[in-house]
């Protein structure tokens, strides 16, 4: 009695089970909602941060991506379809037909695309800026005459949310130096739709500042 009375519970329990998966209906769609700043801008040179509020806003003056009206640029992108989850393990982004495999933990979703690209970048630093990648092979300049750093790996993208709101973090960086009378030597600056990887600060040269600030890209299933 006691062995059939504990295979009907556990059967209970498979059922339930089953029935709360299938409460999710899958292609579900999410669409571009509104842009917010997620952290303020920081600036960062060889030696640490640097915390003084004038300095950051002359370096980061007339950079776009630093502006305070960035988050009124997401009229550009409000209602327009952003990702769609194919299944509980699938996904693609607006109508790119790529697929991107899903590893999901908590409300932590992590995207990776099949495809294999190339990334090179003449700054190592650039090539480290995102918290979460999967890197499959890596080329460092042995010689002289090599400038590059490049990588094969697979783009990785992230977001946090449920069926409802999914939130994508979205980097921005300005990375530039200057010699000392001022002239700036070289200057890189763009977007990363990916986390700031603190361990990147390593990379950085003498005399390069980076600046990066952290905006959350809302979207919403429909």
């Amino acid at each position: 009695m006691k062995i059939k009375l504990l295979t009907f519970i556990l059967m209970v329990i498979a059922v339930a089970g089953c029935k709360k998966d299938d409460t999710v209906t899958y292609p579900i769609n999410y669409y571009g909602d509104r842009i917010e700043v997620q952290s303020k801008t920081r600036l960062f040179s060889k030696n640490g941060e640097i915390k003084d509020p004038i300095q950051i806003a002359e370096f980061t003056a007339g950079v776009e991506q630093f502006s305070d009206v960035i988050p009124e640029a997401s009229a550009a992108e409000k209602n327009v379809l952003a990702a769609t989850l194919l299944s509980f393990n699938e996904a693609r982004f607006g109508e790119n037909p790529e697929k991107f495999s899903i590893e999901k933990k908590d409300n932590q979703y992590l995207f990776y695309a099949a495809t294999e690209y190339r990334f090179t970048s003449e700054i190592e630093i650039l090539t480290q800026l995102g918290k979460h990648s999967r890197k499959t092979n890596t080329f460092e300049p042995h010689q002289a005459w090599q400038t590059t750093w490049t990588y094969l790996g697979h783009e990785v993208k992230v977001a946090y949310g449920n069926q409802k709101e999914l939130r994508f973090p979205r980097l921005a960086y300005y990375l530039a130096k200057k010699s000392d009378n001022g002239i700036t030597s070289y200057a890189y600056g763009g977007w990363f739709n990916n986390e700031f990887n603190e361990g990147a600060l390593a990379y950085l040269r003498e005399g390069e500042l980076l600046a990066i600030k952290v905006y959350d890209v809302v979207c919403k299933s429909r």
